[in-house]
């Protein structure tokens, strides 16, 4: 293989005119073949002054070009090559390798004169057994030469190592040995090509490999052999006041950009506006803690800066007012409330509540409870708290500051629990206000079911604050179910709901609820100018059989309860407070026709109607009012229910106008309050 040293040899620099070009020659040094040199000099000689080139190695080149520079040479040199055996051209080799003298001539404004010097050992030095040629003069080259026998020679391939000259041949050897792999992304063993000998071995494409580069990391050999890796990632700066990506340096190690002013946290909960220093350190402003009435500091803070308090025992005092259980004052009543107490009302809202943005819903099945419909709002102002009455039925309190329902818009309440909205300052009912919830208690006031026989009994109505009618007997005197008798307490402590009524014979219908219960405690005055409403549902109808007896009504549920009590109470001319009864359902007949449901308890004086204009089966009874009873079923047709309860307390008295409707009459704890 040939190769090519360009070195730049000048032996003597001088400067050049202008006007003049500096002449040199280009001396080609060739090397036979089998050379013992391991470097190699040029020499430059005038008389007995000589320059020398540096030491040119001899790693495999055949030839290399030197270049001399003419500096104060005269127009003639004598050149000559020296052959040394170690690579820094100290030792002659021994015997000795050199070219023979050649003159060199300096030709003006030339600067590359050629001049050729070939270097081999001295003829008469010894057979050299490799080189195909006649080195000691006896005209027998390689092993035909006898000095050569049982020395190393080559038959030109280079596959096969170690052969001997024998008898004027070269044989023998053995295979060469291929188990130096250039990488580790080669196999560990390779072929060797004929006839250079060069060893070639098959890349190990992902093998995992070191490309000795400390800023990549999962090395791996590619297709060719080459090994590489992937930029290591420096994404893990010391601390949060670095950048979030750094640099790799050359000691593979990770250099991150301070970041000196920006937002960090400094783990203290009670500090704010924390920031990065000049030290990378972190921190912020500390916040001071004041006291609370009905709060202790309880040494730690939330989030970043909001001190947190644990609260005080509720029912201690406070300024206007007593603690609550979630560490606020809750303004005083003017009177003691019903059912709970002042230390039990939740956490009131920031501001006042009004609802403008028509039905709004609140459940009280869940707690916090579910609203739907809170005016535009993501989630209600108030606060909740459920707690329970002496009879384990459960309340669930609903605090505000001030609350106004707009006209054209409502209010319901439906779920288990009895609801009870506290408000501290004044509340105004100017559009409508319905309850559908509450647990009931009626062991002795829900109507009884009527007999299952050949032409079954109607349901009995259930009962409350008045008690609910008789289902009407079959056509064969089936019994029917009788009527829910009085029961709860006409204080509504505790409150609950009213009673429902009883199935009709045969009748797979759920039975019809009664009314629902509402406390409204008010600090204020209370205005009622719309409608507030806790009415008792109607008795599903009967299915008529053909062919068979007919199923009987369901009995209507009775009246809710209502109980208002306020610092004062106004019922203005369009007022409606009510917790009337639902009407029976209509029997099925035996045609096949089925029998009207009963209406459910109405906002006015009017009964509601029992089922009558369904199939021929009977009617149902209508459902009480204010001093209006309910009526009995006839033929399978179901009871009514009775009133529910409604209590009015007043501290300072109410103002009733003549138009309001108050359906049943209110009880009161003041008498002569005006409520009744």
């Amino acid at each position: 293989m040939k190769r090519w040293l360009f070195i730049a040899m000048p032996l003597l620099a001088t400067a050049c005119t202008s006007s003049d070009v500096e002449s040199g020659l280009l001396v080609t040094l060739e090397f036979d073949p089998g050379l013992a040199s391991k470097c190699v000099q040029l020499v430059a000689r005038v008389g007995a002054t000589e320059r020398r080139s540096g030491a040119i190695e001899l790693t495999g080149f055949t030839t290399a070009p030197v270049a001399v520079a003419r500096g104060d040479f005269p127009d003639v040199v004598t050149l000559q090559a020296l052959g040394f055996s170690d690579p820094g051209c100290r030792t002659l080799t021994t015997p000795a390798e050199t070219s023979l003298p050649a003159e060199g001539r300096f030709v003006k404004n030339v600067v590359a004169t050629p001049v050729a010097l070939r270097v081999r050992r001295e003829v008469g030095s010894g057979e050299v057994c490799t080189n195909g040629l006649d080195d000691d003069g006896d005209q027998q080259i390689d092993c035909a030469d006898d000095d050569c026998n049982r020395k190393p020679c080559s038959l030109g391939n280079a596959c096969v190592v170690d052969q001997l000259c024998n008898n004027g041949a070269c044989g023998g050897g053995t295979l060469k040995m291929c188990v130096s792999p250039p990488s580790a992304c080669f196999t560990p063993s390779g072929n060797c090509e004929a006839p250079a000998g060069e060893c070639k071995y098959t890349p190990r494409a992902l093998a995992t490999c070191d490309d000795t580069d400390p800023c990549t990391t999962s090395d791996q050999c590619d297709l060719v052999g080459q090994c590489h890796g992937s930029p290591k990632p420096c994404n893990t700066p010391p601390s949060q006041c670095f950048g979030p990506t750094g640099t790799c340096s050359v000691d593979g190690g990770c250099q991150y950009a301070l970041a000196e002013g920006s937002v960090c946290n400094d783990g203290q909960s009670c500090t704010i506006n924390d920031r990065c220093a000049a030290d990378a350190g972190c921190s912020g402003v500390q916040v001071v803690c004041g006291t609370r009435e009905c709060a202790v500091f309880a040494s730690g803070c939330d989030g970043d800066g909001g001190c947190r308090y644990a609260p005080t025992d509720a029912g201690l005092a406070c300024t206007g007012g007593v603690c609550n259980g979630g560490g606020n004052c809750i303004e005083s009543f003017p009177y003691v409330p019903s059912n709970f107490t002042e230390a039990q009302i939740p956490n009131l809202p920031a501001g006042p509540t009004e609802l403008s943005c028509g039905q709004t819903i609140i459940d009280t099945s869940t707690f916090p409870p579910t609203v739907t419909n809170w005016c535009g709002a993501s989630a209600p102002d108030f606060g909740s708290a459920v707690i329970n009455q002496a009879d384990e039925q459960p309340l669930m309190l609903l605090s505000f500051r001030s609350l106004k329902v707009f006209g054209g818009s409502s209010l319901t309440l439906k779920g288990t629990r009895n609801p009870v909205l506290v408000v501290t300052g004044d509340a105004q009912l100017l559009g409508s206000v319905t309850t559908e919830s509450g647990s009931r208690s009626c062991a002795t006031g829900g109507g009884k079911s009527g007999a299952a026989e050949l032409s079954n009994g109607g349901g009995g109505g259930g009962g409350f604050g008045t008690v609910g009618a008789a289902g009407g007997k079959g056509i064969t005197n089936a019994a029917g179910g009788e009527g829910g008798g009085v029961n709860g307490e006409p204080t509504l402590v505790p409150l609950r709901g009213g009673c429902p009524g009883g199935r009709g014979g045969d009748n797979s219908t759920a039975s019809a609820l009664g009314g629902g219960s509402l406390q409204i405690t008010v600090g204020g005055t209370l205005t009622v100018s719309g409608t507030v409403n806790a009415p008792g549902k109607g008795g599903a109808g009967g299915n008529g059989v053909t062919l068979g007896p007919a199923v009987a009504g369901n009995g209507g549920g009775s009246g809710g309860a209502v109980l208002l009590e306020a610092e004062s109470i106004v019922f203005n001319n369009a007022a409606r407070l009510t917790a009337n009864g639902g009407g029976g359902g209509q029997a099925g007949d035996i045609a096949g026709g089925n029998g009207q449901s009963g209406q459910s308890g109405t906002t006015s004086l009017l009964v509601a109607r029992g089922g009558t204009t369904g199939g021929a089966g009977g009617p149902g009874g209508d459902g009480a009012v204010r001093s209006v009873a309910a009526n009995a079923g006839s033929d399978s047709g179901a009871g009514g229910g009775g009133v529910g309860v409604i209590r009015v307390n007043t501290l300072t008295g109410c103002t009733v106008d003549p138009s309001a409707i108050l359906s049943p009459a209110p009880t009161s704890r003041q008498a002569g309050s005006g409520c009744l």
